[in-house]
């Protein structure tokens, strides 16, 4: 009674009509791996190929030229916007599709947490600021997967909201929607600064992350005022971090050990669980 804080997927349906909850995320202990890798069969990398396929639905009606681009955001800091983007990206990245993902958090990039490195290279604020640069030159390979680039955010600018009104900005995202089918931009929290506002209109979908156990139930009500207002569209919900995972309604229990090779145990092994 006395818990003002997101649990379960309910708890988001709840508060928010008509929410469409695109992924639910496991919680990660600290001896675990938070990121996916090829054929990994993992509880973390099973949500994100759940969430894929839930993404191929939404984007069934629509028509868009060339690739799609998905903004991933927060209420706040610490919800894991993030490590969602990165692993979104590898995910996709490892359905034989051309990704990209960009930082366009510029006040407080995180990109660099998961991508070596990262924070030495030119990146969105770079080629912003300086018209000389092209693109060619400030997106890279990542080290991570054959088929993901990255832009990063760049260095950290004095004016972050003027330099996302650019026009320039515009002509990048037209630009590598037609080089990637699937461009994932990790965004600033939307009720901290008006960044994420500001570039919505480059977004096609807008996949907005909850952390169970930590985002408070009332800021709920944010994402729903930012879509009454135009601030933010299409936006499908992400909860992050359960700590009883159980990959939707139907639970684990029932077939995580599908396709799995389980050694049996000796009677004696057995016997002493018993």
């Amino acid at each position: 009674y006395l818990n003002n804080k997101v649990e379960t997927r309910k708890d988001i349906e709840k508060s928010i009509r008509n929410a469409t909850v695109i992924g639910e995320i496991p919680h990660i202990a600290k001896n675990e791996k938070d990121l996916i890798s090829s054929k990994d069969r993992s509880f973390l990398a099973e949500s994100f190929r759940v969430m894929d396929a839930n993404l191929q639905y939404l984007l069934a009606n629509k028509n868009n030229s060339g690739g799609n681009t998905i903004f991933v955001t927060s209420t706040v800091k610490g919800e894991g916007k993030t490590f969602v983007a990165f692993n979104l990206a590898l995910s996709l990245a490892e359905g034989n599709n051309k990704v990209l993902i960009v930082g366009a958090d510029l006040r407080n990039p995180q990109l660099h947490r998961y991508e070596e490195n990262a924070k030495t290279l030119l990146g969105l604020s770079d080629i912003l600021v300086n018209r000389k640069l092209v693109l060619e030159e400030v997106i890279k390979k990542s080290k991570l997967h054959s088929s993901l680039d990255i832009l990063t955010s760049g260095s950290i600018p004095p004016n972050p909201s003027e330099l996302l009104r650019h026009s320039k900005l515009g002509e990048i995202f037209a630009a590598v929607k037609q080089s990637y089918d699937y461009i994932i931009v990790d965004t600033a929290p939307s009720m901290l600064v008006a960044d994420t506002f500001l570039i919505n209109k480059y977004s096609d979908l807008v996949f907005y992350v909850i952390r169970s156990g930590f985002t408070e139930r009332k800021l709920l009500q944010f994402p729903v005022d930012a879509r009454k207002t135009g601030k933010l569209s299409n936006i499908s919900y992400i909860l992050n971090d359960i700590k009883t995972f159980n990959l939707g309604y139907y639970g684990y229990k029932y077939g995580y050990s599908y396709g799995e090779d389980i050694p049996k145990k000796s009677i004696v092994g057995r016997l002493k669980k018993k």
